[in-house]
C-alpha cells in the first residue's frame, strides 16, 4: 500500500506543531546538601529551571546500602525531601528527574557526611581541665581524643553522649587542634573526621600590690600549673 505524508517535517526529540519543532532539552539540576552534625534533619533539595514540571526521585545510600527511596513533586522548579535524623557516616544521594513537557530526564549524585556534634569548652586557662561534650549514635563504648595529633585521653560514650574533662597540663597557651579516632564497629568512624579547636588562655599571675618580706624570709607567689623556668622580681 501507500503511505500518505501529511507533512514533510519531522520533529527530533519532540513533536511538530504548525511546522515548528518543540524540541526538549536537558535541564540544569543541582542538589543542595552539605555535611551536617548528628541530630540535624537531612533535608535534600533538587533545583531545576522554574518552568520544569514532573517529579524527582531521591535515593539515599550508606556504604552502597539502600537507606530510603522516595519521589517528590516539583513546584516552581524545586523538589525536596526530609530524611530525618541520620546515623553517623558518609551517605550518597541520587536525584533522578523523570522529565516533563519541556525537559528531558536527568540525574545527579552527591555525597555528604553526618558528623558527631562536638562542643569543647572555650578560653580555659592553660593547665586547667577542659570539658568535652559529644553527641553521636546511641551506643556505649570508648573513643580516643587527640590533641595536636597525639592521644590525650580516652573518652567514655554513654548512650551516645560524651561529657568528660581532659587535663591540659602538658599544653602551652594558644590554639590546639583536636581530633577523635575510633577502632570499634558500633558506628561509622567517618562521622569523626572533623578537626576542632581548643584554645587555652594565658593564666595571669596574681601579684599583691604590697608585699612585706622580712629579712631571711622567702617570697611565695602562686603560678600556673604548667609553668616552668625562672621568675624575676624587682
Amino acid at each position: 500500500g501507500k503511505v500518505l505524508l501529511l507533512s514533510d517535517e519531522i520533529a527530533v526529540s519532540g513533536c511538530t506543531i504548525d511546522g515548528e519543532s518543540m524540541k526538549k532539552t536537558e535541564p540544569d539540576m543541582t542538589i543542595s546538601v552539605s555535611d551536617m552534625e548528628y541530630g540535624e534533619n537531612a533535608v535534600i533539595t533538587a533545583t531545576l529551571p522554574s518552568s520544569a514540571t514532573g517529579k524527582v526521585t531521591f535515593t539515599l545510600y550508606k556504604a552502597n546500602t539502600l537507606v530510603s527511596n522516595v519521589t517528590e513533586d516539583i513546584a516552581s522548579g524545586i523538589a525536596s525531601h526530609d530524611f530525618g535524623k541520620l546515623k553517623l557516616g558518609t551517605y550518597r544521594i541520587d536525584a533522578a528527574y523523570g522529565g516533563g513537557s519541556s525537559y528531558l530526564e536527568t540525574s545527579k549524585s552527591q555525597t555528604f557526611t553526618v558528623m558527631a556534634k562536638v562542643i569543647i569548652e572555650e578560653n580555659v586557662p592553660a593547665g586547667s581541665d577542659v570539658n568535652v561534650y559529644m553527641s553521636l549514635d546511641k551506643i556505649t563504648d570508648t573513643i580516643l581524643i587527640k590533641v595536636d595529633g597525639r592521644v590525650a585521653d580516652v573518652l567514655d560514650i554513654n548512650d551516645g553522649i560524651v561529657n568528660q574533662s581532659i587535663k591540659t597540663t602538658r599544653y602551652t597557651p594558644g590554639n590546639h587542634v583536636v581530633t577523635f579516632s575510633y577502632d570499634g564497629n558500633k558506628f561509622d568512624e567517618s562521622g569523626l573526621k572533623g578537626e576542632y579547636s581548643m584554645y587555652l588562655a594565658e593564666e595571669e599571675i596574681p601579684v599583691p600590690k604590697e608585699i612585706d618580706v622580712k629579712e631571711d624570709e622567702f617570697l611565695s607567689l602562686p603560678m600556673p600549673i604548667n609553668a616552668t623556668g625562672n621568675l624575676t622580681t624587682t
